[in-house]
């Protein structure tokens, strides 16, 4: 970032009371929206404690003073009858006032963004051989930041004034400034909600998703990767399509991964089914850099290839009528017989829920009733409800060493654990299954653990 030369002004001058009738505003200043309810409170502070922070003005030749910086302050004075007020006498050029003007109003309440955008603008004209670099710089913003700002300048009149007014958010409005102007008012109809009338629905609260204004500026709006706008915010992209161009001397393609032409202007972008892509082991000799302008991937540089008559690699030729009737009789053939396949399939499963499966239980039913406790029968339910076994095992010891005695506790213990996060919930199971749960002590503290029963 280029080094500015500082205000000339080696430290503040001190604040001195100046007649309110002698202070001119500017005609340009940067602050043209003043909002009243926020003009209010400065007005009822000020009645109370007073100016705390002198207006900045400069002294004029005729004994008059131009106001620099303060005029919120200075109406609410204006408006309180004050005949004096605090200032600090500044000896700036003309061609500082205006900066100092700006830098002074984005460092108090938040400019408008409109008005900040004209103010940044004015900066640039008042000085014609000054950059953007330059002019970041003496604002300390990026220059990506400055460059959004002078966007908004491009906003047909009523986009900015949804901006002024505060219904359109200023993200919103930034996308919006991408679009040409004269499809912005699309733009605009895309950042709402279409439930009511067209000029009603325009309200805050009838605003879209940010991402559905995105999606459509990327399948409608083109982007130029060769822009300033481009260099700014896609500097990466800007640079390898430079050096695509000047240093292997190649023509970089416009790409869309659309099907067809929404953006009417020429030249128009390739369309999805005219390229392939030929990247890494699919590159080919014909292979060309292009930049998706339009659809997803918007914004990415890609290698492609385009030559549907000289590349077999990417655009084989088509089969021969004879050779289409025999791979149709396949696929006909493959999907018969994955329909039987799937017949089949359904069938055991039906013959399974309606005949084997009731058949099957019934069977172990009878068979199981009268069963006792066996150790795989112990494991296997013991498994089925335990999600910790290392507490379980530090309260009963190892489980493979559980004798059969054991069995009906220990899994009684186990279904326990399953709600121990939760005192009530262990009461309740603890209930459900007849287990008289000993008093409490009053401490919060919990008990120390039982040693392991050997």
């Amino acid at each position: 970032m280029p080094t500015i030369a500082p205000v000339p002004v080696h430290a503040p001058p001190a604040p001195q009371m100046a007649a309110l009738a002698l202070i001119q505003p500017r005609p340009d200043q940067p602050r043209t929206r003043f909002d009243e309810g926020e003009q209010q409170k400065l007005t009822t502070s000020i009645r109370r404690l007073g100016i705390l922070t002198p207006l900045l003005v400069r002294r004029t030749t005729d004994g008059h003073y131009t106001l620099i910086g303060g005029e919120r302050r200075f109406r609410s004075a204006k408006a309180l009858g004050l005949t004096d007020v605090p200032v600090r006498i500044l000896d700036l050029a003309d061609d500082r006032i205006a900066e100092a003007s700006v830098v002074e109003n984005t460092h108090r309440l938040n400019l408008d963004a409109m008005d900040e955008a004209n103010a940044l603008h004015q900066l640039l004209v008042a000085a014609p051989n000054r950059t953007e670099d330059e002019l970041a710089a003496i604002m300390g913003m990026s220059r990506k930041a400055v460059r959004e700002k002078l966007s908004l300048r491009r906003l047909v009149p009523q986009v900015a004034n949804l901006v002024t007014t505060g219904v359109l958010p200023l993200d919103y409005a930034l996308l919006i400034a991408r679009a040409p102007t004269e499809r912005q008012d699309q733009a605009l109809d895309m950042a709402f909600l279409p439930l009511v009338g067209k000029d009603e629905r325009f309200q805050r609260s009838y605003l879209r998703p940010r991402r559905e204004l995105e999606d459509w500026l990327r399948d409608h709006i083109r982007l130029n990767p060769k822009s300033e706008d481009a260099a700014v915010f896609l500097p990466e992209l800007a640079e390898q399509v430079r050096t695509a161009e000047t240093e292997r001397r190649a023509t970089v393609l416009a790409l869309s991964t659309l099907r067809h032409h929404i953006d009417k202007s020429e030249p128009q972008p390739i369309l999805a089914q005219s390229w392939r892509r030929a990247e890494g082991k699919e590159r080919c000799r014909l292979a060309q850099p292009g930049v998706i302008v339009l659809g997803d991937g918007q914004g990415t540089l890609i290698h492609v290839c385009i030559a549907k008559k000289d590349c077999p690699k990417h655009w084989p030729r088509k089969r021969s009528t004879t050779e289409q009737r025999r791979v149709g009789v396949e696929v006909r053939k493959a999907a018969a017989d994955a329909q039987r396949q799937q017949e089949r399939q359904r069938q055991a499963d039906e013959q399974w829920r309606t005949a084997v499966r009731p058949r099957l239980f019934a069977q172990l039913a009878r068979q199981l009733d009268g069963m006792g406790w066996t150790q795989p029968l112990f494991y296997g339910v013991l498994d089925a409800i335990t999600h910790d076994k290392s507490t379980l095992t530090h309260y009963v010891g190892p489980l493979t060493k559980v004798k059969k005695a054991r069995y009906v506790g220990v899994l009684a213990l186990a279904m326990l654990l399953r709600h121990s996060w939760q005192q009530e919930q262990v009461l309740v199971s603890a209930k459900r299954l007849s287990i008289k749960i000993p008093a409490l002590p009053a401490s919060p503290q919990a008990p120390a653990p039982s040693q392991p029963r050997k």
